[in-house]
């Protein structure tokens, strides 16, 4: 399953999951300026961009990095 970590106002974080839905992939979204659990791991990775796409724990990175895993 995907995790999207973003934000309501994040037209790059509606398009990952506008992405993942057409493509039938099981995902859930969490948002970062509600979940302190996942501001407190931006923190420790380093992340300052939305979105930040996880695989299965494993992060693939932004839009642009999501589409290019789907392809392959």
């Amino acid at each position: 399953m995907y995790t999207v970590y973003g934000t309501d106002s994040c037209p790059w974080c509606d398009r990952a999951i506008e992405i993942l839905e057409k493509l039938g992939k099981g995902y859930q979204h969490v948002d970062v300026g509600e979940d302190e659990a996942a501001q407190n791991m931006f923190r420790e990775e380093g992340l300052r961009s939305v979105p930040q796409v996880y695989f299965e724990g494993y992060r693939i990175g932004g839009f642009e990095a999501l589409k290019k895993h789907l392809k392959s």
